[in-house]
């Protein structure tokens, strides 16, 4: 299956054009080779419907499923020794038409499944597994061209005991407050992900230490603010480092941001920030 996935992901980065036409010609073949047939073709004309509906916008794969059982009944209609009866064809269209509604659902899944694959489904976020590649690259970037990258653990602290004592309802509420707040508040090219339950990664490349600490300010004080509204009784403690020559081993960078986020203070809601030359 997800090889199958893969092959449709890989196919549907050429121009949806392409496959339209393709599939209008295969309609075109499949209903001159089955008006010569004694017999119907009635199973083939399914390929340009599959075809149109996996490869091409559902705008343009309803029409050319249309296209498809019409060239099919004009055919049989026109070119057959014996016309098909009008319950044949009525069931007939009925299968054209549950198959094609049972592919394109099939379809949709399988979008929804790529877009997990790449999007936290609760927060909206980057994944955690496409937010370490892309950090990943940024690091190796940043240490290329000599450019400053920040990255930050947002640590919601006592979120855990929420979940305990809260509805899980309650507690997404809470991250998809924090992670919208993020969207509307960080630069195109900064990144977030959930790293666990709780807590939140931020990658904010080219950016020197005081624009990240400033960012980073904004994002706590808007999180604060909006906690205390919603009386969330919750800490939102960052630790955060800004590499002007940053090292390629992500794990080790990770490890000393989530160090400095859970160290305990007096005080919560915190932001621990280093700036590190080397």
């Amino acid at each position: 299956m997800n090889l199958i996935m893969l092959m449709i992901q890989k196919l549907k980065s050429l121009p949806s054009y392409l496959y339209t036409v393709s599939a209008i010609v295969l309609i075109g073949i499949i209903a001159y080779f089955d008006s010569m047939m004694p017999f119907p073709l009635f199973i083939v004309y399914l390929l340009p419907m599959s075809l149109a509906v996996f490869l091409t916008p559902k705008f343009q794969s309803i029409p050319i499923s249309l296209i498809s059982f019409a060239a099919y009944a004009v055919v049989n209609l026109n070119f057959k020794i014996s016309d098909p009866s009008v319950t044949e064809l009525a069931t007939n269209g009925l299968l054209f038409l549950g198959i094609a509604f049972l592919e394109i659902a099939l379809n949709d899944q399988i979008e929804l499944n790529q877009l997990y694959r790449f999007q936290d489904e609760l927060t909206g976020g980057l994944s955690k597994t496409l937010f370490l590649q892309r950090a990943e690259e940024e690091l190796h970037r940043s240490h290329r061209y000599k450019r400053p990258i920040t990255l930050a653990y947002l640590d919601c602290s006592k979120l855990k005991a929420v979940r305990e004592d809260q509805s899980f309802k309650f507690e997404k509420e809470i991250l998809q407050n924090i992670a919208r707040i993020m969207k509307q508040n960080l630069r195109k090219t900064d990144l977030f992900t959930r790293i666990d339950e709780d807590n939140f990664l931020i990658l904010l490349p080219d950016i020197n230490a005081g624009g990240a600490r400033t960012a980073l300010q904004k994002i706590q004080s808007l999180i604060r603010l909006k906690s205390i509204a919603a009386n969330w009784p919750l800490e939102f403690n960052i630790g955060a480092i800004t590499f002007n020559q940053p090292p390629l081993d992500m794990q080790s960078v990770l490890e000393s941001v989530s160090s400095m986020a859970h160290t305990q203070t007096d005080d919560g809601n915190f932001l621990q920030h280093q700036q590190l030359y080397n």
